[in-house]
C-alpha cells in the first residue's frame, strides 16, 4: 500500500501550516473504488425507486435517443413502479441503464444531473439508506483504506472537502465513512419543498461538474485548495486551480494522463491503491 502522504509531500515540496489549508477530493473512483452515484442509480432503476417525473425523462428526450423508445420506457416504468410487484422487467432496467451510459458519452453534464434527479420527492434520509445499501451490496464499489489514512493525515493540517458530480446526499454517505464533515461535501443538489423537505426538481447551480466544480466550491470557501485529488478529465479544471494535485490514473487514456502531468499532478496508478 503506497504512502500517499510521503509521496505527495515529496512532490509538493512546500511546508504545510496547521489549520490554514483546505484539501479537495473527488469522490467516485478517487476516494472510493467504483462510482457510488452510478451504483445508487443502478439500484434505484432496478427497484423502480425513482419517482417518475418530467424533468428526469426530459434528459433522455433531449438527447439523440429515439423519442418513441423514451415514451415506451416511461410508460413501462410508470406501470411497473405503481404495481408494487416484487420483481421488474430486467430488459427495461438494462435499456434505461444503457440510455444513461449513452447520455454520458453524448452530454456528461446532462447525464450527471439525470442521475442525481433520482432524489426527486425523496427525503435525504431515504436517499442515504438507498446509498448505504448500494455501498454494501454492489460489488463494483468499495472504500479505499489508503485514502482514509491520507485524509486523516491531511485533516491534521486543515479542512478536507469532497467536490463531486454525484448527488450531495449520496456523497455524504461516503464522507461519513471517512469521518469527514457533512458540511464539507459539495455535490449536485436540488431545492427542497418547504413543508415536506423532500427534493423537488429545481437544480441548484452552479452544479459541480467539470469547470463548475471550481464555482461550486467557491460558494462555500474563498480559499484555493492546497491539494485537489481526482481521476477524470472533469477534475482537471479544479486540479489546475489548486496549488497542487494528485491524479488517480485508471489507464483509460494516455492523453488524459499526459494532461494531468501537464498541470503538475502527481500521477498515481489506481492499481497501487488496492490493498
Amino acid at each position: 500500500m503506497p504512502d500517499l502522504w510521503r509521496r505527495w509531500c515529496e512532490h509538493n515540496r512546500t511546508e504545510l501550516h496547521h489549520s490554514e489549508e483546505i484539501f479537495a477530493f473527488d469522490c467516485d473512483q478517487t476516494l472510493i473504488n467504483g462510482d457510488i452515484g452510478e451504483a445508487t442509480l443502478r439500484r434505484a432503476i432496478a427497484e423502480r425507486w425513482i419517482v417518475s417525473h418530467d424533468a428526469w425523462w426530459a434528459h433522455l428526450s433531449a438527447s439523440s435517443l429515439n423519442e418513441g423508445s423514451v415514451e415506451r420506457w416511461r410508460l413501462s416504468y410508470e406501470r411497473e413502479s405503481s404495481a408494487h410487484v416484487s420483481s421488474w422487467s430486467k430488459s427495461l432496467t438494462e435499456e434505461l441503464w444503457e440510455a444513461y451510459v449513452r447520455l454520458c458519452d453524448e452530454d456528461v453534464y446532462s447525464a450527471y444531473v439525470f442521475a442525481a434527479r433520482l432524489a426527486y420527492q425523496r427525503s435525504p434520509d431515504e436517499l442515504s439508506l438507498l446509498t448505504q445499501r448500494a455501498l454494501e451490496e454492489d460489488p463494483l464499489v468499495s472504500l479505499r483504506p489508503v485514502m482514509a489514512d491520507f485524509v486523516s493525515r491531511l485533516e491534521e493540517h486543515g479542512e478536507v472537502w469532497v467536490v463531486s458530480s454525484s448527488h450531495v446526499d449520496i456523497v455524504r454517505v461516503i464522507a461519513a465513512h471517512y469521518k469527514l464533515s457533512m458540511e464539507k461535501v459539495v455535490g449536485i443538489d436540488f431545492e427542497r419543498d418547504s413543508h415536506s423537505h423532500r427534493y423537488i426538481d429545481s437544480l441548484i447551480t452552479p452544479a459541480p461538474i467539470g469547470p463548475e466544480k471550481i464555482d461550486a466550491l467557491r460558494l462555500h470557501t474563498s480559499l484555493i485548495p492546497r491539494l485537489m485529488v481526482g481521476d477524470s478529465r472533469h477534475d482537471l479544471p479544479l486540479m489546475k486551480h489548486a496549488q497542487s494535485s494528485i491524479f488517480i490514473d485508471h489507464h483509460h487514456s494516455s492523453d488524459l494522463s499526459d494532461s494531468a502531468s501537464a498541470v503538475g499532478a502527481l500521477v498515481i496508478s489506481a492499481s497501487d491503491l488496492c490493498e
